[in-house]
């Protein structure tokens, strides 16, 4: 039988992982074998503790000394698709799974933060053969790499802009520590932590850049089984501190909801009919909520579906959306820092490393709320190219909820207050009209003490 690679799994001679039939398999070879024996009772002790994602050993492939049969998750999401609290909990659980694998003598060999995903509002591991046994006197060859990916991003978003953690687009492993520390304002380097592990620490991989030198350097040092445990608690509350604490910071839709030309009968009649929509056409597959905010309408259709992401442009809002979902301990609400008018690409070797988001996103219940305007009028985005991309992300059979915001109404008066109105194309029949290669019309239903309308569409197969 000839398998495919998943196309990010390459880089390690431990093992592989791979598709098929919907279920997620990884190989484990014979390189890896010494280590296993003493991993996988460690494994299964965190899966316990619900901290690494679960699997069963299954029949190896052929060539494979062993295979395992991973339990497969509704969404594969990437670091700069993360809010704040999102990239610091992953980091958080990274430190927590290396400290209990230090007391039974295991390290992590690595510390990507791709080893990562999130299963609702919850992080879990999904890299098993991350793990290692430790050889005494050795260092955690992983450290930098923990520095790059994980405490660069969260000193720039607290301590420049939240945006920051798009530049995990640009650098696949992670934010260069020398750029860090240039782009960190004084009063940033000056925390002891920062300073130690991110400013001090480019200035040593400058200085060792040579290998025999570092390799010497090293050596020289004796690193202890408590050393590494202390290493590793110091940076776990170094980013529980309040240099990592986000400052109070307004964003442009961070308080969306108290700023709409909604009366309160209208905002109720359209929560009402999003939901009955969402019921009529329930299923086991996944709900998107395109231009999410804080996840109000998200909430209200996840219930009908197996999983529901809410997708959003403001990390103001998703952070606030996932402190939420976290509080109150939803399990089946992913939500995703993305904006549609340039959703994240396919990047790494070859663009296939980490897919595009709309490779990824294949949704069965769809809803675009009040975003049409934006991405017409802000991002000059055509119709027939909205409906060819909301196409897209949506599977044959599977329902657009579309709201439409006419001219005449108060939040598109102020869109178009500063500009020139060459949207020539912009009507309810215009958007139909856009809509109507890939989608049946099915109904319009106005929204009382409002101008806008509802458009149920559904993709043809």
């Amino acid at each position: 039988m000839t398998i495919k690679k998943a196309p990010g799994s390459f880089r390690d001679p431990s093992g592989f992982v791979w598709e098929e039939e919907g279920k997620i398999y990884r190989t484990i070879t014979e390189f890896y074998r010494p280590h296993w024996e003493k991993v996988e009772p460690f494994l299964k002790q965190m899966i316990k503790e619900n901290l690494i994602q679960p699997f069963e050993e299954t029949t190896p492939f052929t060539g494979a000394w062993k295979t395992i049969e991973v339990k497969r998750l509704p969404f594969i999401s990437y670091p700069y698709e993360w809010s704040y609290d999102q990239l610091k909990d992953a980091a958080l659980l990274t430190l927590k799974l290396q400290r209990k694998a230090l007391k039974k003598g295991l390290i992590l060999k690595d510390a990507s933060v791709y080893n990562i995903q999130f299963d609702g509002a919850k992080p879990v591991f999904i890299d098993h053969l991350s793990f290692e046994v430790w050889q005494e006197g050795n260092p955690w060859g992983a450290y930098r790499q923990f520095c790059s990916h994980f405490l660069a991003p969260l000193a720039l978003m607290s301590g420049v802009d939240l945006r920051c953690g798009l530049m995990m687009r640009l650098f696949i492993d992670g934010i260069p520590l020398d750029m860090a520390s240039t782009m960190l304002p004084m009063k940033k380097k000056m925390n002891p932590g920062i300073h130690f592990h991110i400013v001090t620490h480019a200035k040593m991989q400058d200085k060792y850049s040579d290998t025999k030198k570092a390799e010497g350097k090293t050596k020289s040092v004796k690193i202890t089984k408590d050393y590494l445990i202390n290493l590793t608690a110091q940076l776990e509350r170094m980013i529980k501190d309040k240099a990592f604490q986000l400052p109070e910071v307004e964003t442009v839709w961070g308080n969306y909801y108290e700023n709409t030309n909604y009366t309160e009968a209208a905002e109720e009649e359209k929560f009402k009919m999003v939901k009955e929509l969402a019921q009529k056409f329930r299923g086991t597959g996944i709900a998107v909520d395109l231009g999410a905010n804080n996840g109000r309408y998200t909430r209200a259709i996840a219930p009908f579906f197996q999983y529901a992401l809410a997708v959003d442009m403001d990390p103001l809002a998703v952070n606030q959306n996932y402190k939420m979902l976290k509080r109150d301990k939803e399990t089946n609400i992913l939500p995703l820092l993305i904006d549609l008018s340039n959703p994240s690409p396919g990047i790494g070797f070859n663009n296939l490393e980490r897919p595009e988001f709309k490779e990824r996103c294949k949704g069965d219940f769809v809803i675009a709320l009040a975003l049409i305007h934006h991405l017409r009028v802000t991002a000059g985005i055509p119709l027939s190219l909205i409906a060819e991309f909301f196409a897209s992300m949506i599977n044959e059979g599977g329902v657009l909820v579309l709201e439409f915001v006419p001219k005449e109404d108060s939040q598109m008066e102020k869109l178009l207050a500063m500009r020139e109105d060459v949207f020539y194309d912009y009507s309810l029949e215009g958007c139909k009209e856009a809509f109507q290669p890939w989608f049946d019309c099915e109904e319009i239903r106005a929204i009382k003490e409002s101008k806008r309308h509802i458009l149920v569409l559904k993709k043809m197969k």
